[in-house]
């Protein structure tokens, strides 16, 4: 579809010449991600963060204690 040749990029070349394309910001995050988890070090890193996470969110009583933890060492928001 953003093909230089054939795509919509190539197609609005044509139509404005001084148009530049450029990927969509989530698709820019999609593609950095997807080259950042061929290093290993990064891939076994966002492992690592993604088994905490489900841990930390799998149970309410859990996800509580996370919410009470987090408001004691942050404070109520309160000044």
């Amino acid at each position: 579809m953003a093909s230089e040749r054939v795509g919509v990029a190539a197609q609005m070349r044509c139509d404005s010449p001084l148009a530049h394309y450029f990927h969509c910001a989530v698709h820019a995050l999609n593609l950095a991600t997807s080259q950042l988890t061929k290093v290993d070090i990064i891939r076994n890193a966002l492992g690592s963060l993604e088994t905490v996470v489900t841990f930390l969110t799998d149970g309410a009583k859990r996800e509580e204690l996370l919410r009470t933890a987090q408001k004691e060492a942050l404070g109520d928001g309160e000044k």
